[in-house]
């Protein structure tokens, strides 16, 4: 099966790894890494209940990165990818914040 995402995915979304104060993924579409991170903090602090500068982020990637880094047959998939060894999917799902 071919995942087919939008051409705005492929040019705004960015996927977040956060650290504190709960570890997981979230993505967020922005129109730049920047703008990712900010709102990644505020969206985060906000659904935690704590101050902006308590949430950490350990990476902000674009879709192009993701797709670059990736390995998977289907490159739209590849943002889902958390870990690969060898050319081959490890882990891929990671756990999101609800």
């Amino acid at each position: 099966m071919i995942t087919q995402l939008s051409d705005e995915c492929k040019t705004r979304l960015f996927r977040l790894t956060l650290r504190a104060p709960v570890e997981g993924i979230a993505f967020v579409m922005a129109d730049s890494r920047e703008a990712a991170w900010r709102i990644g903090r505020t969206v985060i602090s906000v659904l935690q209940s704590v101050a902006i500068y308590e949430v950490e982020l350990a990476d902000v990637r674009s879709f192009a990165e993701l797709v670059q880094l990736g390995v998977s047959d289907d490159a739209d998939v590849r943002i889902f990818e958390m870990k690969h060894d060898d050319n081959k999917v490890t882990n891929g799902r990671a756990r999101l914040i609800s």
